[in-house]
């Protein structure tokens, strides 16, 4: 990972140089193709206190955070601490979207169709929508945290755990385990295969947890 350090209205010395980039170094096996990864970390001083940025911009989301002390070091500390995933307004969107199209099939499910449940509960699109960021937003960084387990852990499914996918689709749209396959390209198929990834990944978690 390329580590960019500036300071505003404070010189960095290379012994806090040294502990910016020794802190974040630690981040590189959580990150896929970290030699291309390039991190900003802006140092300011007001009032006698520290404050530390820190900007990784990845491919799907922006890691940031910021974080103020009075000793520069935990300043550091802190701000690689408390870093958090932000999230590109079209990925929540899309999610939202997803989550939309879910509850209005759950409904239809019910015989009622969106239209009709707005006017039933006074809801509106908009307002849905805005409901349901928090929860859109949770979900996506669930999933790109196990992601990245899955990735770190080298976790992926076995042939026969794929195979025996095929077959509980087959069955679930009556069709043939080499049609169902033929039907699926290959960014459909890699999709599937990151899924049951992402799924071992949480059986992983529950695991450790129960042993612990």
């Amino acid at each position: 990972m390329e580590i960019i350090i500036r300071g505003d209205k404070i010189e960095v010395t290379k012994a806090m140089k040294d502990y910016i980039k020794e802190k974040l170094k630690r981040l590189d096996k959580y990150l896929e193709n970290s030699d291309a990864v390039r991190a900003s970390v802006v140092v300011r001083v007001s009032s006698h206190r520290q404050t530390v940025e820190i900007t990784i911009p990845l491919h799907n989301f922006i890691i940031r955070s910021e974080e103020t002390q009075e000793d520069f070091y935990a300043a550091v500390d802190k701000a690689i601490e408390n870093a958090q995933m932000e999230i590109p307004d079209a990925m929540l969107n899309t999610q939202v979207r997803q989550m939309l199209d879910d509850f209005s099939r759950r409904m239809q499910s019910q015989g009622l169709t969106m239209e009709q449940y707005f006017q039933f509960t006074g809801m509106t699109l908009d307002k849905m929508q805005e409901e349901m960021k928090p929860q859109a937003l949770k979900r996506i960084q669930t999933r790109l945290v196990l992601e990245k387990i899955a990735e770190v852990e080298n976790i992926q499914p076995t042939e026969e755990e794929v195979e025996e996918e095929f077959k509980k689709m087959a069955d679930a749209y009556k069709m043939e385990v080499e049609k169902i396959k033929e039907l699926l390209g290959d960014r459909e198929l890699e999709q599937m295969k990151k899924d049951m990834a992402v799924q071992k990944a949480v059986t992983l978690i529950a695991d450790e947890a129960k042993e612990a």
